[in-house]
């Protein structure tokens, strides 16, 4: 793509623009340094006494940010309990397993909650910052010990 401008100055203010919205519109680059995500955090260990058997019963046992719906025994729905969604609607968090997204949430009924290791909710903040516009309502990772964790 080519720009026509009038002078170098105007040349390089334009560069000096382009650039700085491409690094700021970069998926996983955060502008806030080396600062941790802020957001909640739960430990095997709190998972462990909630007495959770899924994973699913993990983050409606241990996740206190949302809330988790159920259609009779089926997961149906999670949504943040922040009272202001956001403009995208309250459409319910990104739930990333081991950096893979879960589509359907029954998958989560499945795995067992020993599984866990860590649970960390990005806000949506943080979320959008690490993973696009997608994650305007925020982002649920859930990391395990396992090396594969679809089987």
């Amino acid at each position: 793509m080519k720009f026509l401008l009038a002078s170098s100055r105007t040349r390089a203010s334009a560069a000096f623009l382009l650039t700085s919205l491409i690094c700021c519109a970069t998926p996983g680059r955060q502008n806030t340094g080396d600062a941790p995500p802020r957001g909640e955090v739960v430990t095997a260990e709190t998972i462990a006494a909630s007495g959770a058997s899924t994973m699913w019963d993990a983050l409606r046992l241990c996740v206190r940010s949302h809330t988790f719906f159920e259609h009779g025994s089926r997961p149906a729905q999670v949504r943040s309990n922040r009272p202001n969604p956001t403009l995208f609607g309250n459409t319910g968090p990104i739930i990333l397993v081991d950096n893979l997204r879960v589509l359907d949430l029954r998958w989560l009924r499945e795995m067992p909650a020993s599984d866990i290791e860590l649970i960390r909710v990005l806000s949506s903040v943080d979320g959008t910052t690490s993973y696009g516009a997608d994650a305007a309502n925020g982002v649920i990772l859930i990391t395990t010990g396992r090396s594969d964790p679809l089987h």
